[in-house]
């Protein structure tokens, strides 16, 4: 009570002093709000400012309700608080069960608790709140699938199996045909996401990481892709952190090896992963393509050493699987009647040129294609005769060379009567059997016609008119020949 008193006259007031309102702090948990099962229990701490628990009144409540509405936990007793500082605070240990998986509940991937925590001293005249929502996830509902099913903890990407199967089960011809049917779209490709038809998986709070990892320095055993504007292309080309879980990606194979494949839930840190092992057709499947387009014979020495012969389709096209690979160039041969006349077609492809092994589909990229473009042969005929004038029908040792345009070929090879393949070094003694008339017939591939200068036989094939010369020297018994068989050849 306050007098004031001037010239008689008197004012009185009176003062009331009370404390200020509690103030409540109800801390985050040091791992955030989206948490796993698995963590089994949660500690929860909690400050007051402001707040005489002593006083008559004065009451906090820190409770805890689950997703279904019931209750979890309530705290009211004011002796479990301590003080330190001037400060009260309070702790709470909040036991998680497991969260009880139902596919029939789509919400059922997680629980939803609501803390909320508040207080008030006795002369106040409203309660101090504060809450947050914690988000408690199964350690078990995230799941990759793989072409909409669950994933295998290891997964093998390898169209081997197929391929070989069908070499097997059939003959040569039907498998050859069944494989070019595919039309060369063979590949290792399979689709990959989360199993985000299980539950109710938020667009926002429920965003997901991915990530290939191998042991490679170059390139990658394998790549997630993901679509863009209509076309897939790796992840690791765009500037993303996470995706949203109804996304769906490409898993392309690449190359031989071992990879992993991992998604990581954004906000809780739970993971699924792949075990990938990619095994390639490289070095089993060569598709040729033989120009012109006709039924062509291709003769080639597998890994094993063992020479085979196989004949292409009609139109040029060619299907080889070897397991052990092709270990040498394949020479390829056809024939067509021009003019009445019987022409002859030869061409060779390089063993370290051969293609195979399955591309990136997200590329559209499609099985690689051996092409080559056959070139009539080389043929030149030589008779043998006695000093008497009749045909010598012994046997000649041959040695020959190609040079084009005065640079030697190093590559051509030579055939002798009628053989099919091109395939004899010329720098090494050859026996030739001649026939009753004394004849020998040298053919030769003008695809292997390449020098140093001129190194491609498609692009720098022989063109008409253009002459190149072979340099050959024959023996029959001690008798060596060579000035009268050094020819020059003009492609007619």
């Amino acid at each position: 009570m306050v007098r004031v008193s001037s010239g008689g006259l008197a004012l009185y007031f009176q003062i009331t002093v009370i404390s200020p309102p509690a103030v409540v702090d109800l801390a985050r948990p040091d791992g955030g709000l989206y948490v796993l099962d698995s963590i089994e229990s949660l500690p929860l701490s909690y400050t007051f400012s402001n707040f005489v628990k002593d006083q008559e009144g004065s009451q906090y409540e820190l409770y805890i309700v689950n997703s279904r509405g019931e209750e979890i936990a309530r705290e009211t007793d004011l002796k479990k608080l301590t003080e330190e500082d001037g400060k009260l605070s309070g702790k709470y240990t909040l036991e998680i069960p497991k969260v009880e998986l139902n596919k029939a509940d789509k919400e059922s991937y997680r629980d939803v608790y609501t803390v909320a925590l508040k207080a008030k001293n006795g002369t106040d005249a409203n309660w101090s709140y504060d809450s947050f929502l914690l988000y408690v996830y199964s350690d078990g509902a995230l799941k990759l699938w793989i072409d909409g099913e669950e994933a295998p903890a290891s997964l093998e990407m390898t169209n081997v199996p197929q391929i070989s199967g069908l070499y097997e089960e059939y003959e040569f011809e039907v498998a050859q045909e069944q494989v070019l049917d595919m039309e060369r779209d063979i590949n290792l490709k399979r689709m990959i996401s989360i199993n985000y038809g299980d539950y109710a998986w938020g667009a926002l709070c429920d965003r997901v990481k991915w990530a290939e990892t191998d042991g490679r320095e170059k390139g990658s055993v394998a790549t997630v892709n993901y679509n863009r504007g209509g076309l897939y292309e790796n992840i690791e080309y765009f500037d993303r952190s996470s995706y949203a879980p109804t996304d769906q990606f490409i898993l392309s194979g690449l190359a031989e090896g071992e990879a992993r494949v991992t998604v990581e839930h954004a906000l809780t840190g739970d993971s699924a992963a792949l075990d990938l092992s990619v095994k390639t057709l490289a070095g089993k499947l060569y598709l040729f393509q033989c120009y012109p387009k006709l039924t062509t014979t291709l003769t080639y020495t597998n890994g094993k050493g063992e020479r085979k012969t196989v004949k292409s389709e009609e139109d040029g096209r060619a299907a080889i699987y070897e397991e052990s690979g092709i270990a040498s160039d394949v020479y390829c041969r056809s024939e067509a009647t021009e003019g009445g006349d019987s022409a002859v077609y030869l061409g060779t492809v390089y063993q370290p040129n051969l293609v195979s092994g399955e591309r990136d589909s997200t590329r559209l990229e499609l099985y690689p294609l051996n092409n080559l473009q056959l070139r009539r042969a080389a043929q030149a005929t030589l008779y043998f005769k006695q000093p008497d004038g009749t045909p010598y029908t012994g046997s000649v040792i041959f040695r020959g060379g190609v040079y084009r345009e005065g640079e030697y070929a190093e590559k051509a090879q030579f055939a002798f009567q009628g053989e099919e393949t091109v395939s004899k070094n010329g720098a090494e003694d050859q026996t030739v059997n001649l026939g009753p008339d004394g004849k020998l017939a040298v053919t030769m591939d003008i695809t292997q016609f390449t020098t140093a200068s001129r190194p491609d036989a498609v692009q720098d094939a022989v063109q008409r008119g253009k002459t190149s010369s072979t340099s050959w020297s024959c023996a029959s018994g001690t008798t060596k020949t060579t000035s009268p068989f050094s020819p020059a050849w003009t492609l007619p």
